[in-house]
């Protein structure tokens, strides 16, 4: 069952109910040879359910009860890593996944916690202590620690961090372009805690290739010659996050070192003016903002260094991050900023790489040559294999960097235990990773 909500195929299965298809899905359905199967705009089965009753039962055979068999479509060594938390899939009970409120409400699982509300506000999450928790703390008493745990979305990092001087919030969450906030906590030692995962995540502009002006190599060339991605990081970061000369961060298959275009204003002119002598037209940027202070500014950064080459530049009006990303998938603005080439996985990358039937990536249908060296490179999974598709990717500015960072947490002096879950290998939960931030064993004094 958990593996149809996977597939995002539960509706076709289930007479409507269950979970509609998500991003993951996507990947599971091209291991499952899914995809071709599927009408492109709607990602429902475009001839009826046989097609995919019959890939279906093909993918996945039950052997016993406690065996099942994976029949892929292509060769995918990295199958167990979307399998797990970092490859966002998830285990639920069946009750659960045919509610209509699946995951929204009271649910219980293996994990510490569970869902109690929503909150009164749709930024507000409060859980409440699973019972039935199997992990113990290093000493052998029950986990979780808190009773209850309210997460809280805030746009604004300057809130956030307010929030943890004042008490407001014992947690929070920072990205690196916050680096003037996260520095102001750092000198409030004993106070609280500021700790940084290691720097792997990276952090690209997407550029849209399906429409002008990036669907010209001389207008992708332009824009990315002309960002200082040093004098951006230092802005924007404050030392807590790493200029970016490569589409992913050393660790990552998609690294390829010194073959994205070097900042150079001088090659930025060339490129625009060749461009307007391909178009007849000058080359004007319009980059896309959410809500909050720091898109803004980090926008209105990279405009001023176009508009150092002599390219135009202006934000667009600003919309929610949601909004911002689906825009973004589905191709209506020209560039988007995107985090998918981070970690030591290149599985979720290749989504924005590939041809998924969703319009993650321009280039993925205006040069079917590149997809191709993608999906072929994907069946052997390592840097070498990765290394042709990843360089003609950042030659040709299709991605171009920006920086990079880890998850930065912070936590009050009222707060322990942060990282103290213990693993069934006896190592411990990370701080903060990919896939969030360990809270199990974490608990806050009364004092």
């Amino acid at each position: 069952m958990n593996m149809l909500a996977n597939l995002g195929l539960m509706p076709a299965f289930m007479g409507g109910k269950g979970p509609k298809p998500s991003l993951p899905a996507i990947a599971w359905l091209d291991m499952a040879g899914i995809n071709a199967a599927l009408n492109p705009r709607t990602r429902v089965p475009a001839d009826a359910a046989g097609v995919i009753a019959g890939k279906w039962a093909n993918f996945l055979k039950i052997i016993d009860d406690y065996t099942v068999q994976f029949n892929l479509s292509s060769p995918r060594p990295n199958f167990p890593y979307n399998l797990w938390s970092v490859g966002r899939s998830t285990v639920m009970s069946t009750n659960s996944l045919l509610s209509p409120s699946c995951g929204t409400t009271v649910a219980a699982g293996t994990g510490p916690f569970m869902v109690k509300s929503k909150g009164t506000d749709p930024n507000t999450t409060v859980l409440v202590a699973n019972p039935n928790y199997w992990r113990k703390a290093k000493d052998g008493s029950s986990l979780p620690k808190a009773s209850t745990v309210t997460f809280k979305t805030v746009g604004d990092a300057a809130q956030r961090g307010n929030a943890v001087r004042t008490g407001q919030a014992d947690i929070a969450t920072f990205g690196a372009t916050s680096g003037t906030q996260i520095n102001e906590l750092k000198k409030l030692t004993g106070k609280v805690t500021v700790y940084q995962g290691p720097r792997d995540i990276s952090w690209n502009f997407h550029l849209n290739s399906t429409q002008l002006p990036f669907a010209k190599k001389s207008a992708r060339l332009a824009f990315a010659s002309a960002i200082d991605t040093k004098a951006f990081a230092t802005l924007m970061t404050k030392g807590n996050g790493d200029a970016s000369y490569a589409i992913a961060p050393p660790m990552h298959p998609f690294y390829v070192k010194g073959v994205s275009p070097k900042y150079d204003v001088n090659k930025a002119k060339e490129y625009a003016a060749q461009y307007k002598a391909e178009t007849g037209q000058d080359l004007k940027v319009v980059l896309p903002v959410n809500t909050t202070t720091e898109s803004t500014k980090a926008n209105q950064a990279i405009c001023n260094m176009l508009g150092a080459a002599g390219i135009a530049c202006s934000l667009m009006p600003p919309v929610t991050s949601t909004q911002l990303i689906l825009r973004g998938f589905a191709l209506q603005q020209q560039a988007s900023w995107f985090n998918v080439n981070s970690g030591y996985y290149a599985d979720f990358g290749l989504l924005f790489v590939t041809n998924t039937n969703l319009e993650l990536s321009g280039f993925g249908f205006t040069d079917p040559t590149l997809t191709k060296c993608f999906e072929d490179a994907r069946a052997v999974a390592t840097k070498a294999a990765f290394a042709p598709c990843a360089t003609k990717v950042a030659q040709e500015a299709y991605q171009v960097p920006t920086y990079n960072e880890g998850g930065t947490l912070v936590w009050n002096n009222k707060v322990s235990g942060i990282g103290a879950t213990p693993l069934p290998g006896g190592a411990f939960r990370p701080i903060i990773s990919g896939s969030g931030f360990d809270i199990a064993s974490a608990t806050k004094s009364k004092g």
